[in-house]
């Protein structure tokens, strides 16, 4: 049964543009990431690390995004050879989504300032990752009920076959962009680039 909201989205320059579809309380979760792989994704694609305020996501399942416009624009960049799928708008680096590598796993992660309205629209942040104290020790928030929703909507996806309407993957499970994977160096640069904070 559909009847949840329609979300807009698009990238900074809006060539690529789209939707997340019915979406409800349940069929996302609004989380701050403050690991060193989501900022230095965001160093890589040419933006400035957001340092103590993380990268700010959504998460949900892929048969929630629909891309209206500008699909010819959506690029696949990797960290490392097996890193987390980290999709992008070529046209302009915006940061899209994040995935795995497996389509049967249903999980994105949607950038949340490409979401029109986001603050408004997404509710209050209910966990926030990766955590650095000043021991040096990394601590997360929100934790469990984060992991619960996930695996929820995960779950649901598989039972109900939705798993398979993915923009990211064709129906042998390969991507639909060839991934650019960051050499050592490139990789080493994005890294340097990372405040201390």
């Amino acid at each position: 049964m559909s009847g949840g909201r329609t979300l807009h989205f698009a990238c900074s320059c809006g060539e690529l543009a789209g939707r997340l579809v019915d979406v409800d309380a349940r069929d996302g979760t609004h989380i701050v990431c403050h690991c060193n792989d989501c900022r230095a994704n965001l160093v890589a694609l040419g933006h400035t690390d957001p340092g103590a305020e993380g990268v700010e996501l959504f998460q949900t399942t892929p048969d929630k995004i629909k891309i209206d416009q500008g699909g010819e624009n959506l690029a696949l960049l990797r960290l490392s050879p097996k890193g987390l799928m980290r999709w992008y708008a070529k046209c302009c680096s915006t940061p899209l989504f994040n995935t795995t590598s497996r389509r049967g796993m249903a999980f994105t992660g949607v950038s949340a300032e490409i979401i029109k309205n986001h603050e408004a629209e997404l509710g209050p942040v209910i966990a926030r990752g990766f955590i650095k104290t000043p021991s040096g020790k990394v601590t997360h928030e929100g934790l469990r009920p984060m992991l619960t929703s996930m695996m929820g909507r995960m779950g649901k996806s598989w039972i109900k076959g939705t798993w398979r309407d993915t923009p990211f993957f064709d129906e042998t499970g390969t991507p639909v962009r060839e991934a650019r994977v960051l050499t050592r160096e490139e990789r080493a640069a994005a890294f340097m680039g990372l405040s201390q904070t």
